[in-house]
């Protein structure tokens, strides 16, 4: 009898598991996929100064604001000139 109810109450929670399984997957999804866009636009902010740059530098030149290409020439130079990360061989390639 006691075989009986450890087996019913074993594949009651399995019967519960699934289901719980089925109603949250969708939930679960979403989340996932929410956290893939909130990392990438995590790594978008994080180089938000690398991407912008040649739009930045060019429209400084055309201001005439050789001062500022110069600064952001120089501090992007000095965060990225020597990072393994590709996207500061991209900017090498780019700005250089």
């Amino acid at each position: 009898m006691n075989n009986t109810r450890s087996t019913t109450t074993t594949t009651t929670t399995t019967e519960c598991k699934d289901e719980a399984d089925k109603l949250f997957k969708d939930v679960l999804q979403r989340k996932d996929r929410a956290d893939g866009t909130r990392s990438a636009l995590n790594v978008l902010n994080r180089f938000r100064f690398l991407l912008f740059l040649p739009v930045n530098i060019e429209r400084h030149i055309q201001r005439g604001d050789y001062d500022i290409v110069i600064n952001d020439y120089a501090r992007a130079k000095s965060l990225f000139g020597d990072s393994q990360v590709p996207v500061s061989h991209c900017w090498t390639l780019c700005v250089l």
